[in-house]
């Protein structure tokens, strides 16, 4: 009790002061006003309450608060209130004259941000004959642009039609990107999977994607990848991390999955399309990947290493690696190393 008393005491023992203490504060400072001039100064916030500091000077005082007869000048205004931030941060506001100064503050409860950050995965079935794909290839990159890495990363799976032999992407592998097609069922080409869900190609791609990819912003990720690292070590291109589950997911047969994707690649494609920018050229450890058993707050590491062929610039290669359902390919959460 005796504490409490002597807290309450000296809070308002400050009060009577803070002129005093604001006017030292401004003594030598240039946005002082006219000399012997004064002011009065309110301070309000929702909800009450805060705590009230003005150019740096902890008043004593808590919101709502009016602050008389201070030396008339510029001041910069902060309120805190444990467990709420302060919007705006501070105020700078102008005392002096016959009408009261006013600083007013919102208090908003912080917003957690989520401790593993969601990357969405685009995966597109494209070909260097198809027509309709050099549209999606526009539309594709100008989300990228907008999002970001941070939030979204793609990868193209280049296929043998509609005109068979003419995409060299597709002849370099095609024993896994045959059989990523077979697990997609995909029939038509341009085709686009947000995070597993199917896409397809609308006429209007650009927007739908868009919304697809922000609406999975939203969802929780049911596994958390991370320390992914990829490098060339000597003739083998490998890829090293850790996956951890994170929650139970309704599927329960997730795969890990990582694709070697090559950036940078200019080619003359007979569509018209002469640079790729997310071109898969290896799935690991196959194009269906590697079955995941693991009990939610389990991790493990894992490590995979591939031959670089000559048709690879070695310095172009990236890794993606996601968690997936084997029975409806969808992903629960990406990383990558762009």
């Amino acid at each position: 009790m005796s504490s409490r008393k002597g807290k309450s005491a000296s809070l308002r023992t400050i009060a009577p002061f803070v002129p005093l203490l604001l006017a030292a504060a401004l003594a030598c400072d240039d946005s002082a006003g006219p000399q012997g001039e004064t002011g009065d100064l309110r301070v309000a916030s929702s909800p009450t309450g805060a705590a009230v500091t003005v150019n740096g000077v902890r008043t004593g005082m808590k919101t709502p608060a009016v602050i008389d007869k201070i030396p008339a000048g510029e001041f910069v205004v902060r309120v805190r209130l444990d467990g709420y931030v302060a919007d705006p941060e501070s105020l700078i506001v102008m005392v002096g004259g016959e009408s009261t100064a006013t600083a007013s503050f919102t208090l908003q409860e912080p917003v957690d941000e989520p401790d593993v950050q969601r990357i969405v995965l685009i995966e597109h079935f494209t070909s260097a004959s198809c027509t309709g794909c050099p549209a999606a290839h526009a539309a594709i990159g100008a989300l990228v642009e907008e999002l970001g890495y941070e939030k979204v990363i793609t990868v193209s799976d280049h296929m043998n039609w509609p005109i068979p032999y003419q995409d060299p992407f597709f002849l370099a592998n095609p024993a896994q990107l045959t059989e990523r097609l077979g697990l997609f069922g995909v029939r038509s080409l341009p085709y686009s999977w947000v995070d597993g869900a199917a896409l397809g190609n609308p006429d209007n791609l650009y927007e739908t994607m868009l919304a697809a990819v922000e609406e999975a912003l939203q969802v929780e990720p049911s596994f958390d990848l991370r320390d992914l690292v990829a490098a060339v070590d000597g003739d083998s291109f490998v890829v090293t991390g850790t996956v951890e589950k994170l929650a139970e997911t309704v599927e329960g047969d997730e795969a890990l999955v990582v694709m070697v994707i090559e950036t940078d690649i200019d080619f003359n494609a007979m569509n018209g399309v002469d640079h790729f920018d997310d071109v898969v050229r290896w799935f690991l450890p196959g194009a269906d990947g590697e079955a995941l058993v693991l009990t939610v707050g389990e991790s493990r590491d894992f490590r995979y290493a591939v031959f670089i062929s000559e048709a690879w610039e070695g310095e172009n290669l990236q890794a993606v690696a996601c968690v997936e359902s084997h029975s409806t390919r969808k992903v629960y959460q990406t990383v990558h190393t762009r």
